[in-house]
């Protein structure tokens, strides 16, 4: 006898149920991708086609940023919440996508938005930093192996 096949089954993308978190890092995957091709556009218009809007608009969005996540990564509430909630991609792929853009922007002299964009990095990465004991107890008179 065959298995009936349960119909009212979400699928494993809806928003229900055990798949509901996969598609919750589909969607912020997306917005993340969508959000640094914006970026990355915005770079290439204002520094390879020398477009003064786009240059401005990157400018500003970089300063901005670099601003607003330093001030979440000062709030401890903020961090937390931040922490909480996890990163959308990988920290190595986020990050080597900013180093590559601040390479891109310094080569070719864009340094005060490189400065920004560094300075969001920094502040992401305090953002989402998870301080980890490394087995050394700092409060032990033994901690270096001294009596």
């Amino acid at each position: 006898m065959m298995k009936s096949e349960n119909l009212d089954a979400d699928p494993p993308l809806s928003n229900k149920g055990a798949g509901g978190g996969r598609m919750r890092r589909l969607v912020r995957l997306v917005k993340w991708t969508a959000w640094n091709a914006g970026i990355a556009s915005l770079a290439w218009l204002g520094v390879v086609h020398s477009n003064a809007g786009a240059g401005r608009l990157l400018a500003f969005i970089c300063w901005t940023f670099a601003v607003l996540i330093l001030l979440a990564a000062c709030n401890k509430e903020v961090a937390a919440k931040a922490r909480e909630k996890g990163r959308s991609i990988p920290a190595w792929m986020s990050h080597g996508f900013g180093m590559c853009l601040i390479g891109f922007l310094i080569w070719n002299g864009w340094i005060a938005t490189a400065i920004a964009l560094l300075i969001w990095e920094i502040a992401e990465a305090a953002l989402f930093h998870q301080p980890r004991p490394y087995g050394c107890d700092w409060s032990q008179p033994r901690a270096f192996g001294v009596v």
